[in-house]
């Protein structure tokens, strides 16, 4: 991201302004949640919730569950706009769903915040997949 591109984006006053900046430069993967989520970060105060510190200081668990980013790929992914999955191949692609970059069956890419298993919740993106979670 350039600089010009950054300024604009800090300067921006709503969620709903940051996505609009979004999607005019480019990146039509930006959601109204990514909007949200940058928006308060971009806007957070400066102090840190206990859960915040908590992570901050060495976890990368929430209450069991897997923080990730927005754009953090897996092999778990299941699309939660057509449901189809992916796997990794051997050679470094993607099957099922699509390719690296290179949705298949939507127009989703295949990032967490475009996967069943994640939501936003508290200032965080969390996986509920199982398979990533304490028992």
């Amino acid at each position: 991201m350039n600089e010009e591109l950054l300024a604009k984006a800090r300067a921006a006053g709503s969620p709903e302004e940051l996505l609009k900046i979004a999607h005019e430069n480019g990146m039509p993967e930006f959601t109204e949640e990514s909007a949200k989520a940058y928006f308060e970060v971009m806007h957070h105060s400066g102090e840190l919730s206990d859960e915040e510190l908590d992570v901050s200081a060495g976890g990368c668990k929430k209450g069991g569950r897997t923080v990730v980013t927005h754009l953090n790929r897996c092999d778990e992914f299941v699309c939660k706009y057509c449901g189809r999955n992916y796997v990794n191949t051997s050679d470094g692609g993607w099957a099922s769903h699509g390719y690296f970059f290179l949705p298949v069956d939507c127009d989703k890419l295949i990032f967490c915040c475009n996967c069943k298993f994640c939501i936003y919740e508290g200032g965080l993106w969390l996986c509920n997949n199982p398979k990533h979670n304490d028992k």
